[in-house]
């Protein structure tokens, strides 16, 4: 079977003085070709609020699952630096 197909965005690059926060937004989806999908779920939500930190960064994994139990993934990862 063909486990679902999840689409991440690029890298993010987050930029701004260390210590502080961003709201990071981003889009994920999920094509299945069998059935209903559960999903996509990421290990960091949309929305959610990044520290700043010097060259920091950290990959968020996706998934998806169909009707049939085949899960699918993605990663993408998210950089934050406090230089231009």
């Amino acid at each position: 079977m063909v486990a679902p197909t999840v689409t991440v965005p690029s890298t993010i690059h987050l930029w701004g003085e260390a210590g502080t926060s961003q709201i990071v937004t981003f889009d994920v989806s999920a094509t299945v070709h069998v059935g209903v999908v559960s999903g996509p779920t990421c290990t960091m939500e949309s929305g959610s609020e990044v520290i700043l930190q010097r060259s920091s960064s950290r990959t968020v994994t996706c998934s998806a699952t169909d009707a049939a139990g085949n899960t699918g993934y993605g990663n993408f990862s998210i950089y934050t630096d406090d230089e231009f």
